[in-house]
């Protein structure tokens, strides 16, 4: 009877060590140069709503998704290092850094499951539109101004999200209903 305690205790401690094993959190490969997961997960973690309908796992994902592009659409890395290429030298670590901030801002929120997120795709395409021209016109400094006042005000809720169309950035920028969804997915029109 003693060697079954023993085997039942060896099985048991067994499956807990295993089972412990299998809810630890799975590390993501992060690429270096985009901002450090901790940051990410800090701000996954200060929004319990949203933790009761998406795992921090999903929102990791959703995460690397907007910095390195999905199914053939550009990510924030690519679309910044195609906008900062019109900077003069001398203020490129400047406007670098604030669409580094931008970025992490944007993706923070942009990564939540889409009923909680008060940023979607279809205002990143506007966005990245507006980046884009920025860039033809030698602006991309004074975009990312105007750029983090407007997430500021999003995330703030001081301003809706649809408020914000090409043409708050250039009037030249032509809207239509699909018309920012396809620039952003660079798809003819």
């Amino acid at each position: 009877m003693k060697h079954l305690h023993q085997f039942l205790l060896l099985v048991i401690s067994a499956l807990v060590l295993c089972g412990c094993e299998t809810i630890a959190t799975k590390k993501i490969a992060w690429p270096d140069d985009i901002p450090e997961q901790s940051y990410f997960e800090h701000a996954y973690a200060l929004d319990p709503v949203n933790q009761k309908i998406q795992p921090e796992d999903e929102y990791l994902v959703w995460v690397l998704r907007f910095y390195n592009g999905y199914n053939g659409i550009n990510g924030w890395r690519e679309i910044t290092d195609e906008v900062i290429t019109s900077i003069d030298e001398s203020r490129l670590k400047i406007v670098s850094g604030k669409m580094r901030n931008l970025g992490k801002q944007i993706a923070a929120e942009w990564a939540k499951d889409s009923p909680e997120s008060l940023i979607h795709t279809p205002i990143l395409s506007t966005w990245s539109k507006a980046a884009r021209e920025a860039a033809k016109r030698n602006e991309v400094e004074q975009f990312a101004d105007r750029l983090a006042a407007d997430v500021d005000a999003i995330l703030a809720m001081d301003i809706d999200e649809d408020t914000i169309t090409a043409e708050r950035y250039y009037t030249n920028l032509a809207e239509g209903p699909w018309y920012d969804i396809m620039d952003f997915l660079e798809l003819p029109k």
